[in-house]
């Protein structure tokens, strides 16, 4: 699939390396969805009809296996192509309606995946982590604001509360100042002083 990615893309837009969905004005000689809706003059003035058989195929050759690697964390590598604005491409276009039950499936597997994967690095980690908090464990699901509150049934992530001040979220800018406040702030330390001396 990776290689027919590539080359619609080329063909498309000029160039492998161009995210579909940032062109900077390069028109879309692709036009995927003028592959699979036409204006059908047969049933009406101004009239669409859908080439069923078209939107499948490119569903199953395209769109699905796309979908299967993004679930499994496997969409982009580092070859500079951009899968994941391809993906989007498709699926804002509205491939998704051709395989319906497929992509629903797709997706539903994908997030089941991405939970096991969730657990996994969890498990890895948490006789490490149980070193710096015997309630380690306790962060699965939000906190309740009463008795009656639904759990969520997951496990607490980096931005359950909003943007971190310290922590970009692709990691690549992180504030040991501003994340040693903030523990001071949450109560967890009494000041910075502390926790140096820790």
């Amino acid at each position: 699939v990776r290689d027919k990615v590539r080359e619609l893309i080329d063909i498309g837009f000029g160039h492998p390396r161009v995210d579909p969905m940032h062109t900077n004005g390069q028109r879309d000689k692709l036009q995927l969805v003028n592959q699979v809706v036409i204006l059908d003059p047969s049933i009406g003035p101004r009239r669409r009809s859908c080439l069923e058989f078209r939107g499948i195929l490119l569903c199953q050759e395209l769109l699905l296996p796309l979908l299967s690697l993004a679930g499994t964390c496997e969409l982009e590598v580092d070859d500079g192509i951009n899968y994941q604005g391809f993906l989007n491409y498709m699926l804002s276009a509205g491939f998704g309606v051709f395989a319906g039950i497929d992509v629903a499936l797709s997706v539903q597997r994908g997030i089941e995946a991405l939970g096991r994967s969730c657990d996994d690095l969890f498990e890895s980690v948490v006789d490490d982590m149980r070193t710096l908090s015997q309630n380690f464990l306790s962060f699965v699901g939000r906190a309740a604001s009463g008795e009656n509150d639904r759990q969520w049934e997951f496990r607490h992530h980096f931005y359950a509360h909003g943007e971190l001040p310290w922590l970009t979220k692709d990691g690549t800018k992180r504030s040991v100042l501003h994340a040693l406040g903030a523990i001071t702030e949450a109560g967890g330390m009494s000041s910075i002083v502390e926790m140096v001396k820790v």
